[in-house]
């Protein structure tokens, strides 16, 4: 079992991994393409509620 403070480590790194990543998709973007928001059909609702 590994110690607590590399099973934190390694989140930490996970994070900042995911991070740096979402920080190269602009979602600012008005980008018309298929992922834009009005592709979804009526009753999607982005996972909430």
């Amino acid at each position: 079992m590994l110690p607590r403070c590399a099973v934190s480590v390694s989140h930490v790194l996970v994070l900042v991994l995911c991070l740096s990543a979402a920080e190269d998709f602009d979602w600012t973007k008005n980008n018309y393409g298929s992922f834009y928001y009005g592709t979804f059909p009526a009753g999607f609702s982005w996972g909430a509620g």
